[in-house]
């Protein structure tokens, strides 16, 4: 398993596996002569702790990978459009999510701790990728 602390912006194992063979796909494909060095899931955990918390690059906890493979393996993922390809993917998983809660009947929990773990998630999950990192990086760079 992993062996540093989680955070609440890390996937869900079932979001990672939803969007794992399209990132190792893209490795694969990427194929060099160095073996990669970074796990793909703490990259990835890495990315959406910057995009959720909003700190600068190089604020990066330690136990994550450094800074600059990070943010290298977001430009290019940006660059190459994976981005946009994964967070349809896990908006298309949300979208039967939700669905399939409402054949349920499942609703929002009205009060108590119930409540409060409810919102918590939601507010988790509510950006399945860095879509506004995006535009916060464009606005950098621009600078």
């Amino acid at each position: 398993m992993r062996s540093r602390s989680s955070y609440p912006s890390d996937l869900s194992d079932a979001r990672w596996e939803r969007i794992r063979p399209a990132l190792e796909a893209w490795r694969r494909d990427r194929a060099g002569i160095r073996r990669p060095t970074h796990d793909l899931r703490r990259l990835m955990d890495a990315i959406l702790y910057v995009e959720r918390t909003g700190i600068p690059w190089r604020y990066l906890p330690h136990d994550f990978p450094p800074w600059q493979s990070v943010y290298g393996y977001f430009a290019r993922w940006r660059a190459d459009g994976l981005l946009d390809r994964l967070d349809s993917l896990l908006r298309h998983e949300s979208d039967r999510t939700e669905e399939s809660h409402e054949r349920a009947g499942a609703e929002e929990p009205r009060e108590g701790a119930d409540a409060e773990q409810f919102r918590e998630r939601a507010d988790a999950e509510e950006s399945p990728l860095p879509v506004h990192t995006l535009h916060r990086e464009r606005a950098r760079a621009s600078r």
